[in-house]
């Protein structure tokens, strides 16, 4: 096993517990994933608790997209995982939760989107909700591949959110600020009809602020939006 391999098994496990411990995840949900620097998977098995996961209970994909020999049966959500990283050369990531507020945006078939929260403006822009399909199909990796484009971090309808990053960290860090981000803007919504932010921001200081999140240790995403 290539020390790659190691450190990434190591850093699958340490993230699972924390979406366990975090409550992005419940009983066996959720799934994780890396893209090796020999261009091998190494993705959550089916059917464990991602909080108590052990790397040698790590599933491993080759190249050909096989099981490698001896490997547990990978996540039933592995197809997702392999169209990401068909599709798009910059990912080395994926990580898919079921974090309580997103999910329910999820449920209710809403993007979350507006320009009220500039952290999430600056970060996200919007993260668009893919279309339902049943959760392990063909045709959800089918749809998720249409619906992929610049973004990083995407709703699956009624099925929770997935992130994508060049590393398996900066995915999990996107994923919890989503989870956040969604928190915030449901609650204030429960208090009062939440107000544009274009109503009242300086726009120098968003821009400091733009510049800072661009600065993060992982890229700013903005979905660009047609004039």
């Amino acid at each position: 096993m290539s020390q790659d391999e190691k450190e990434q098994r190591e850093a699958i496990c340490e993230i699972g517990k924390l979406l366990y411990s975090k409550g992005l995840i419940a009983g066996m949900e959720g799934n994780i994933s890396c893209r090796l620097s020999s261009g091998e998977i190494l993705i959550t098995p089916a059917g464990v608790c991602k909080g108590y996961l052990k790397p040698q209970q790590i599933a491993l994909i080759r190249s050909d997209n096989k099981n490698g020999n001896g490997s547990p049966a990978p996540s039933s959500e592995y197809r997702i995982h392999l169209t990401a990283y068909k599709l798009r050369k910059d990912i080395n990531a994926v990580v898919h939760a079921h974090p309580s507020y997103a999910t329910a945006f999820a449920i209710a078939g809403m993007d979350i989107e507006g320009e009220v929260l500039p952290e999430f403006v600056a970060t996200f822009g919007e993260i668009p909700l893919v279309p339902y399909a049943e959760p392990g199909s063909v045709e959800l990796a089918e749809t998720f591949g249409s619906y992929l484009s610049s973004n990083h971090t995407y709703l699956l309808e009624r099925h929770g959110l997935v992130s994508l990053a060049d590393d398996l960290w900066k995915a999990f860090y996107r994923l919890e600020m989503a989870e956040h981000c969604a928190k915030s803007l449901y609650l204030a919504e429960q208090l009062w009809t939440l107000r544009d932010l274009n109503d009242q921001r300086d726009d120098e200081d968003f821009d400091e602020l733009d510049a800072e999140i661009q600065n993060m240790p992982f890229p700013r995403e903005r979905r660009r939006r047609e004039n």
